[in-house]
């Protein structure tokens, strides 16, 4: 039995957003699922009576370390000269599609530069 054509130019776009969906599900359980055991934790430790370190208490999702900024921007610009160059070899009008991901890239040095410096860590902290 072969494959209706009618079926291919419904089925591969459908394809592709489902497949984008599934990830997406998939990242929101995971980090779901950390904070919930991350939440059982802290509980058990509560219970049992033992002092909580304040590691625990912070969400690490928000917690960006110094110069995640930098290298967010500079991935970016360098994923946008690559797409740009890939568009404009492929139709030589969609190029500019790339200056979107430059221009995300040049936002995000530009608020590494503009972020004050992070505070200095204790001498005797370990890392």
């Amino acid at each position: 039995m072969e494959f209706p054509e009618v079926l291919v130019p419904i089925l591969v776009p459908l394809g592709s957003f489902a497949l984008v969906a599934i990830l997406v599900g998939m990242d929101h359980f995971h980090k779901h699922r950390a904070r919930e055991l991350r939440h059982q934790t802290i509980r058990f430790m509560v219970d049992k009576g033992q002092a909580v370190p304040p590691e625990l208490l912070t969400d690490p999702a928000k917690a960006r370390p110094p110069g995640s900024d930098l290298s967010r921007g500079v991935k970016l610009i360098a994923a946008g000269v690559g797409i740009a160059a890939f568009l404009f070899l492929m139709s030589e009008r969609a190029w500019s599609l790339g200056l979107v991901f430059i221009a995300l890239g040049i936002g995000h040095v530009v608020a590494h530069r503009l972020s004050p410096p992070p505070p200095p860590e204790p001498a005797g902290a370990p890392r």
